[in-house]
C-alpha cells in the first residue's frame, strides 16, 4: 500500500478554510436542502428585506444564503459555548493542579486525544498544552463569525463549509474539556462496570438538607462532594444534580450523588421546592431559575461569570459570615466565583440553616376550575399539544386522562403557564397527571473513552459490517414523542446487536426505556441493567456528560487509526474518507434543539458520520441529503475504476417524524460501501424486519443496496426481491471504496 498523501494541512492552525476542498466534495454528494425559519432578513439597518419568490436583499443575499448564514451563526454559537466551557475547566485546573498535570486516561487508552491530534496536528501530554489548542479554536471561531457579517461570505456552499469547520472546532473543545477533567479528577476511564447511579426525583430524601447542582461545569459540585466526604458529613446532606454537572459529579463520586433529571426537568424540580441550596454554573440553565428558586425559598448561588444572574458579587466575603447573612434574607441569592468558597458556602447554608421550603402541593381539580378552554396554551406549546382539552376535562369532571397522555410528551418549558390569561398553573396540572413523576430508575455513571483494546476487538466486525452499526444518542432531551423514546430505540438496537453509545441528557433518558421485565412499574429495570456496558455487539455505553460526546466521535477516528494504521496528524481527509465509506456509525440527536446540537452534528458530518434529528431538526435551517440524480459512486482503490453504487449513507444530516420512522432510518444510515456480503445481509435484514414491524410494510428500496444475491436478507423473499429489482440490474462487485483519487493504489 502506498504512503497516504497529505490531503490537508491539519497541522497548520492558521486558517478556518483548510478543508474547503473536502467539504465541497461532501456537499456535492450531500446537497443542502434549506428550511428557512425566516423569509425576511433583519440583520442590518437596511432591512427587513423580503426574500421570498427569488427576491434579493439590499446586500444581494438570497433566501438560501440567509438560511446558510443563520446555520453558521448557530453552529458558531454552539461551538463557542463548548469552547468557553473548556476554557473554564482549564483555567480552574491550571490554578488547582498547575501546568504539569499529566493528561492520562488509563493504561488501556494510548490514543488519548484523537480529535485534537487529527485536527490540530498535536498530541497533548500536559495541562499546559491545552490552552494553546483552545487559543487556536478561539481564533478560528472569530474568523468564522466574521464571515457572517454584512459583505462577508456570499456562497451558500462555502457557508456550509464554514459550518462544518465550526463543528470541527466544537469537537476539539469537547475533547479538551473532558480530557482535562478526566485526568484531574480521576474519572473512570474505559472502565466497563461503572456505578449504577440513582435517577429520579423519587430518590431524594427530603428530610435532609438538599444541595442541588445545575449546569455543565461541575467544579463546585465536585468540591462539595469532596468536603462532605472529608468531614464525614456526606450522610447528613443529600447532594443531587441536574444536567451534565450531575453526570460529571456521578463520574467522580458514584452513587453518593443522586441525579434528579436533566434539562427538561429543571423547572419541575425547582418548583417542587426540594432544594435548600441551588448551585448554578453555566450553560443549559433556564433563564428564570433564579426567580423560581427564590420564590420557593431556596438559596440560589451563581458561580460562573457567564451568568451573574443579576446577583451581588460576594466572592470575597467569608463563607461563614455570608452563610449567616443569607440565612436571614427572604430572597437569598448571591454570586461567588471562587470554587472553594462557593462549595463552603453551599454546605454552610444547607447544614446550618435548613430553609422553609415553599414547594406547592400537587395541583388538583380546583386549580383547573376556571379553565374556559380558550386554547391560548395550545397556541404557545412548542409541540402544539392539546393542553386546553386536558385542563378543561379536569375542570369539568376530574377527568385526567388527556393530560396523563400528554405528560410524557410535554417538554416542561412552562410557556403554557406564562401564556394563560387566567394564570392557571397549567404545568403543575400536567405534572400532577404524570404517572412517571415518582418513578425511580438508574443510570450507569459515565465511563469516558473507548479503550484501544475494545477498538481492536470490535473494529474489524464494524468495518466489515458483521456488527450492524454504532448508534450514538447525543444532545438535548426535548423529544417530539416522549422522554422514553430514546430508551425505547436503544433497547431495540442493542437487542439487535448494534453498539449503543450515549452522552449528556440523552444518556439519562435512556434509563426510562423499560426493559419489559416483571415487577411493579416503579421498579422496572433500566436498560443500563439489561445490556452489558462494553463497546461490542449489543453493548450499551454511557460515556458521560455532553463534553464526553467527543469519545463517541473519537471512537470512529480510532477505528481508522488502529485498524488501518492511519496516521492522524495531517490526515483529516484520509480518516474522514475511511469513516464515510467503512464505519457504520450514526449520531441520533432526537431531542436536539440547542445550538450546540447543530455544532456537534456539523462536526460529525464532516467526518462522514450521518446525524438524525427529530422533526424539530429542520429549525436548524438545513438538512444534507443525497441527491437522487447523484448516486453514491466511489473509486475502487484496488482497481482504480469508478463504481456506481447507491448512496450509502443516504444522508449526512436528516430528520424523522416519529420514533418508528427514526428506527428504520437509523438502520438504513448504517449502510456503507465497504460492507461485506454477510455484513450487508445483516444490515438489510434489520432494515426489512424493522420496517415491517414498526411501519407495517417492507421498505421499497431494498434492491438499491443489493449488489449480489449474497446480500439478500433471509427475511426478504426471492419473489419480493425479483419484483423490486430495476430493469437492467447487474451484479456489482464490492469495491475497496474511497472518494479520493489520491488513495487509488493503481495510479
Amino acid at each position: 500500500m502506498p504512503a497516504e498523501p497529505d490531503h490537508d494541512t491539519a497541522g497548520d492552525r492558521s486558517g478556518a478554510t483548510r478543508l474547503r476542498s473536502w467539504d465541497r466534495t461532501l456537499l456535492g454528494r450531500y446537497r443542502p436542502v434549506y428550511h428557512p425559519v425566516n423569509t425576511s432578513c433583519t440583520w442590518c439597518a437596511l432591512g427587513p428585506c423580503d426574500l421570498l419568490s427569488g427576491r434579493k436583499g439590499a446586500c444581494g443575499q438570497t433566501l438560501s444564503i440567509l438560511a446558510a448564514r443563520e446555520a453558521l451563526v448557530l453552529a458558531v454559537t454552539g461551538a463557542c459555548a463548548h469552547a468557553a466551557h473548556a476554557r473554564a475547566v482549564i483555567d480552574h485546573l491550571l490554578e488547582r493542579d498547575g501546568p504539569e498535570l499529566r493528561l492520562e486516561l488509563g493504561p488501556w487508552v494510548q490514543i488519548r486525544a484523537p480529535i485534537i491530534e487529527l485536527v490540530m496536528g498535536v498530541r497533548p501530554h500536559f495541562s499546559r498544552d491545552l490552552p494553546k489548542v483552545l487559543d487556536s479554536v478561539d481564533s478560528q471561531l472569530v474568523a468564522l463569525l466574521g464571515a457572517t457579517h454584512f459583505g462577508g461570505e456570499q456562497d451558500a456552499i462555502d457557508l456550509e463549509s464554514k459550518t462544518f469547520h465550526a463543528g470541527t472546532m466544537d469537537l476539539v473543545a469537547l475533547e479538551v474539556a473532558d480530557l482535562a477533567q478526566s485526568s484531574a479528577y480521576g474519572f473512570p476511564s474505559a472502565v466497563r462496570d461503572t456505578a449504577l447511579v440513582p435517577l429520579g426525583l423519587g430518590q431524594v430524601d427530603t428530610s435532609k438538607p438538599v444541595i442541588l447542582c445545575i449546569g455543565h461545569h461541575s467544579a463546585v459540585g465536585h468540591r462539595i462532594a469532596e468536603l462532605l466526604a472529608a468531614r464525614g458529613t456526606a450522610s447528613e446532606v443529600e447532594l443531587v444534580g441536574l444536567c451534565c454537572t450531575a453526570h460529571d459529579m456521578a463520574r467522580g463520586h458514584g452513587a453518593s450523588v443522586k441525579i434528579v433529571g436533566n434539562q427538561r426537568d429543571q423547572l419541575s424540580v425547582v418548583r417542587a421546592g426540594i432544594a435548600d441550596v441551588i448551585v448554578a454554573d453555566q450553560q443549559c440553565v433556564r433563564l428564570d431559575l433564579k426567580d423560581e428558586a427564590l420564590q420557593r425559598g431556596s438559596c440560589f448561588i451563581a458561580t460562573s461569570d457567564a451568568a451573574y444572574s443579576g446577583l451581588p458579587d460576594e466572592t470575597d466575603v467569608d463563607p461563614d459570615s455570608l452563610a449567616c447573612d443569607l440565612a436571614g434574607r427572604t430572597a437569598a441569592g448571591t454570586f461567588v466565583s471562587d470554587v472553594e468558597r462557593a462549595a463552603e458556602l453551599a454546605i454552610a447554608v444547607a447544614i446550618r440553616g435548613k430553609r422553609v421550603r415553599l414547594g406547592p402541593p400537587p395541583a388538583t381539580e380546583d386549580d383547573a376550575a376556571a379553565c374556559n378552554r380558550c386554547g391560548v396554551c395550545d397556541e404557545h406549546c412548542p409541540l402544539a399539544l392539546p393542553i386546553a382539552d386536558g385542563v378543561f376535562a379536569v375542570a369539568q369532571g376530574g377527568r385526567w386522562g388527556i393530560l396523563e397522555s400528554l405528560s410524557q410528551r410535554c417538554l416542561r418549558c412552562g410557556r403554557c403557564d406564562s401564556a394563560c390569561p387566567l394564570e392557571l398553573p397549567v404545568m403543575a396540572l400536567v405534572d400532577a397527571a404524570d404517572g412517571s413523576a415518582p418513578l425511580r430508575t438508574t443510570v450507569r455513571a459515565g465511563r469516558g473513552p473507548i479503550s484501544d483494546f475494545e477498538i481492536k476487538s470490535a473494529g474489524p466486525s464494524i468495518v466489515l459490517g458483521d456488527i450492524p452499526g454504532i448508534v450514538a444518542f447525543l444532545a438535548c432531551p426535548d423529544y417530539p414523542d416522549g422522554r422514553d423514546s430514546v430508551g425505547w430505540m436503544a433497547r431495540i438496537l442493542a437487542a439487535r446487536g448494534y453498539i449503543v453509545l450515549a452522552s449528556g441528557c440523552a444518556a439519562m433518558d435512556l434509563s426510562w426505556g423499560s426493559g419489559g421485565e416483571g415487577g411493579p412499574e416503579n421498579e422496572r429495570q433500566s436498560p443500563y441493567e439489561l445490556f452489558p456496558a462494553f463497546f461490542d455487539q449489543g453493548g450499551l455505553v454511557n460515556t458521560g456528560s455532553c463534553v464526553s460526546a467527543a469519545h463517541a466521535i473519537g471512537a470512529a477516528i480510532k477505528v481508522a487509526s488502529i485498524l488501518l494504521h492511519r496516521r492522524l496528524a495531517g490526515n483529516y481527509v484520509g480518516v474522514a474518507d475511511y469513516i464515510l465509506n467503512r464505519v457504520g456509525m450514526v449520531g441520533v440527536l432526537w431531542g436536539g434543539v440547542a445550538p450546540k446540537a447543530l455544532s456537534i452534528s456539523a462536526g460529525a458530518n464532516r467526518l462522514g458520520i450521518p446525524v438524525l434529528f427529530g422533526p424539530q431538526g429542520e429549525r436548524f435551517r438545513r438538512t444534507l441529503e443525497a441527491s437522487s440524480d447523484r448516486e453514491g459512486w466511489v473509486f475502487d482503490a484496488r482497481r482504480g475504476n469508478r463504481v456506481d453504487i447507491a448512496a450509502a449513507p443516504t444522508a449526512l444530516c436528516t430528520t424523522a417524524a416519529s420514533r418508528e420512522e427514526a428506527m428504520v432510518e437509523i438502520v438504513r444510515l448504517c449502510l456503507r460501501p465497504n460492507d461485506t456480503a454477510t455484513g450487508r445481509q445483516v444490515k438489510l435484514g434489520h432494515y426489512v424486519a424493522l420496517s415491517r414491524e414498526l411501519l407495517g410494510e417492507p421498505p421499497g428500496d431494498v434492491a438499491r443496496w443489493v449488489r449480489s444475491p449474497y446480500d439478500v436478507p433471509e427475511s426478504w423473499a426471492c419473489e419480493e426481491l425479483t419484483a423490486s429489482l430495476p430493469d437492467g440490474w447487474v451484479h456489482t462487485p464490492i469495491p475497496d471504496p474511497t472518494i479520493l483519487e489520491g488513495l487509488v493504489r493503481s495510479r
